[in-house]
């Protein structure tokens, strides 16, 4: 399976911005929901959670396919009246989730939400995160947004094990094929032992310019006080992954811009190192099969 390594970085730098501890393994996490999981699997996922944990009745997604964007309905009887749910799931990878998506989910539904009034319960689950004015809007309307850490955290409730486990028990072998990927995901942050697919360097320069924003808001930081995007287009060509590359990456900017990046560099280079395998690790590996051609095998010294 080829790992987009823009995804991966980008979910890494969203735990960073959070500030929590081992961004990489909980960003494995999320890369387990992502690309082990098809997109009706990730469905299955949520229709199980909310069967288990919240004790609602999920009617057969199949009917719901193209039910104004619904992905699962259901409904509970509770303090004496029935309250339902309405579900919108989106798996995305890079994408985040704008105020017109969650707008565009939430007209759909409007003759349901004015109907059901208080006895309704509407979330909006997505593997990436949302914007801000998506966040906003979606607290207006009543929308319950449930965005990566969310995802992450539900896990540690209904771990995607236990989720195969249940589906394969319920629903067969047909059904797993359905919900999972063919192939098996190997997710290892410090090595080669995944394969990459390069971002082109427009898709790396937007990214930076998303981390640019995110940093500046958290912050309160002007963006011209981080970089400027003729900096952001130099690093996303130049890839500095450490310290010394991004020296010499900037060597030839002005004073005032060098100064900027070396004040705040290193919250790109701290993402940007994930997008190339450590060059020490490249060395250690090259000169480990140096040694190993050079030793004889047993057959050989015996036989000269």
């Amino acid at each position: 399976m080829k790992i987009n390594t823009l995804d991966l970085t980008k979910t890494i730098s969203d735990f960073l911005f959070l500030g929590v501890e081992n961004p990489e393994e909980k960003a494995r996490k999320i890369f387990e929901i992502k690309h082990s999981l098809t997109a009706h699997g990730f469905e299955k996922y949520m229709q199980y959670y909310f069967q288990k944990y919240r004790n609602y009745k999920i009617g057969n997604p199949k009917t719901n396919e193209f039910d104004h964007g619904i992905d699962l309905k259901g409904v509970k009887y509770e303090n004496g009246k029935n309250k339902f749910l309405i579900v919108q799931c989106k798996k995305f990878s890079i994408k985040d989730i704008t105020e017109d998506l969650i707008a565009n989910f939430y007209g759909k539904i409007i003759d349901k939400v004015i109907n059901l009034k208080d006895n309704i319960e509407i979330f909006y689950i997505t593997t990436s995160k949302f914007t801000d004015k998506a966040k906003i809007f979606g607290k207006e309307k009543g929308i319950k947004t449930i965005d990566f850490y969310d995802i992450y955290k539900l896990q540690e409730i209904y771990p995607l094990e236990k989720f195969k486990d249940e589906i394969l028990k319920n629903e067969g072998q047909k059904e797993i094929r359905k919900c999972f990927c063919d192939n098996q995901l190997i997710l290892k942050l410090y090595d080669n032992h995944f394969n990459i697919e390069s971002p082109s360097d427009i898709e790396l320069y937007q990214f930076l310019k998303q981390i640019r924003r995110d940093y500046s808001y958290k912050n309160q930081l002007r963006l011209g006080d981080i970089a400027r995007n003729e900096t952001l287009e130099l690093l996303a060509r130049k890839r500095p992954y450490n310290f010394q590359s991004l020296k010499d990456t900037i060597r030839t900017l002005p004073s005032r811009e060098r100064n900027k990046i070396l004040k705040h560099g290193d919250i790109f280079t701290e993402r940007l190192r994930y997008l190339k395998i450590k060059e020490e690790n490249n060395e250690k590996i090259n000169e480990e099969i140096k040694i190993r051609k050079k030793k004889k095998s047993f057959l050989e010294i015996l036989f000269g």
